[in-house]
């Protein structure tokens, strides 16, 4: 029986339909089904519908939400929130009309020198990539002692922009596909590509990450398709989706058992035991997320905005400059250590007689709810507004917008399963690392940008009209 039933039953039944019907309706206004209302649905499905169902028939979850209201009350913070976001990321559906149609793709790179300078850029960002990764592998100990433990890789010991560049990889792979335009993808051309997502490919399977699974996955998919310069079908996208959620399942429940020295080997048991969600814990992003909201309202612990400002403002500002960055900061805005604030979430078992694990994940909703309060929904929309605004861009301009939108798909399943700060941060780096190796291979004067191009003439039709030429000349 559903824990709660009439109204969890009745939340979970609202949100299915919901995001549903917001799949179909930006596929059915765009016809394209890279539309991010088509490419986040099934992700927020996975990680707040089925996983809260699965929850919800275990009989061990009254141990963590003995009031159903109030867990009630805190999937419907979520899904309020999952409503805004989805009407932002809806509010930019026009009909797409590009040169070839909406089954292609803008061709940005129709010059053989420039196709070269952005090949440039792509070798240099995966020879950075590679140089993050075997670095750290290097300063723990070598590739055999760094995946001697569950979770293992060389991140422990290479930290800031340095551990970060391991993920440049996926930006090298999205530049090289394009560069590829107009040519035939040869044997050689994929083992490149491989070479340069391998850190994010060897973290995923000897390292039993499963967002490093999808975003491999999910960016050697799109790149193919940038490469021939078609959009996939409806159908290849949601193929995608299938096998991409279920390896990532699968890694997620060997990564226990499959690592050097480990002494086990491959439990098919445990993999049917996570599809079917027949466990239960203090880490389970349902479980955190929802007795997150219920904590934070009780505590009226919200941040409006500080904690953000010391993710995106102050974290970027290397600890050789300053070392107690943190704690200043902390002192100033909240007149507490960085530690107590970091540890804020042991004042939860006050409130839920429990409080999650360190590591733990909440949802990117749970996560603005508890940065600005009730104003999450505003930020909800605002952003599902700007991944659309760049989906528009990418497909009326084309140019460097290719790699801002196809980051952010791949960097999608962050959303549903870990937090607004996970996601956002990864993506900032990436795009502006990207940013600048682009700019010194191309310069920086507007005549060297081949990637700024003003769209055609505004007309009466609501419709965009294709570009009169290809951004790239």
């Amino acid at each position: 029986m559903i824990f709660g039933t009439v109204e969890t039953t009745l939340l979970l039944s609202l949100a299915t339909l919901f995001l549903g019907y917001c799949a179909y309706l930006g596929y059915n206004r765009t016809g394209d089904p890279l539309h991010p209302a088509v490419i986040l649905a099934p992700l927020f499905f996975l990680g707040m519908v089925l996983e809260p169902a699965q929850r919800l028939l275990h009989p061990e979850l009254v141990n963590f939400f003995p009031e159903y209201r109030g867990l009630a009350f805190a999937m419907a913070v979520q899904y309020v929130g999952l409503v805004f976001f989805f009407l932002g990321a809806l509010s930019i559906a026009p009909r797409v009309k590009t040169q070839g149609g909406a089954s292609s793709l803008i061709d940005i790179s129709s010059d053989a020198r420039k196709r070269e300078k952005i090949r440039l850029v792509a070798w240099s960002l995966a020879l950075f990539s590679l140089f993050g990764y075997w670095y750290g592998i290097y300063m723990n100990g070598g590739f055999l002692k760094s995946y001697s433990i569950s979770k293992g890789g060389g991140l422990s010991t290479v930290t800031g922009y340095l551990g970060e560049a391991q993920n440049l990889g996926v930006a090298a792979v999205v530049f090289y596909a394009i560069s590829l335009q107009r040519s035939r993808l040869t044997v050689t051309s994929v083992i490149a590509a491989l070479l340069m997502i391998s850190p994010t490919v060897l973290q995923a399977t000897f390292g039993g990450r499963r967002g490093p699974m999808f975003i491999a996955g999910a960016t050697l998919f799109v790149s193919y398709f940038i490469a021939i310069g078609r959009v996939p079908k409806l159908r290849q996208i949601a193929m995608m989706l299938v096998i991409l959620l279920s390896a990532m399942v699968f890694v997620g429940s060997q990564r226990g058992n499959l690592y050097f020295g480990s002494g086990k080997g491959l439990n098919l048991e445990s993999f049917w035991e996570s599809l079917a969600g027949s466990k239960i814990a203090t880490a389970d992003n349902f479980v955190v997320s929802s007795g997150a909201v219920l904590a934070i309202y009780e505590l009226d612990e919200f941040h409006w905005g500080r904690r953000f400002i010391t993710t995106f403002g102050i974290r970027p500002i290397p600890r050789v400059i300053w070392p107690t960055k943190y704690d200043d900061v902390s002192r100033f805005m909240y007149g507490k250590s960085f530690s107590e604030i970091q540890n804020s979430h042991y004042a939860w078992v006050n409130v839920l007689g429990w409080r999650p694990t360190n590591g733990y994940a909440i949802n990117a909703i749970v996560d603005l709810y508890w940065e600005f309060g009730w104003l999450y929904v505003l930020a909800l929309w605002l952003f599902g507004r700007g991944i659309s605004m760049v989906w528009h861009r990418f497909r009326t301009l084309g140019g460097y917008w290719f790699v801002g939108y196809f980051l952010i798909a791949a960097l999608a399943i962050y959303l549903p399963t870990q937090s607004f700060s996970a996601f956002a941060h990864r993506f900032l780096y990436l795009s502006v690392m990207s940013f600048v190796f682009w700019r010194l291979t191309f310069g920086g004067t507007r005549k060297n940008q081949p990637l700024r191009r003003p769209m055609t003439q505004r007309t009466r039709s609501p419709v965009p009209r294709p570009l009169d030429a290809h951004p790239i000349e």
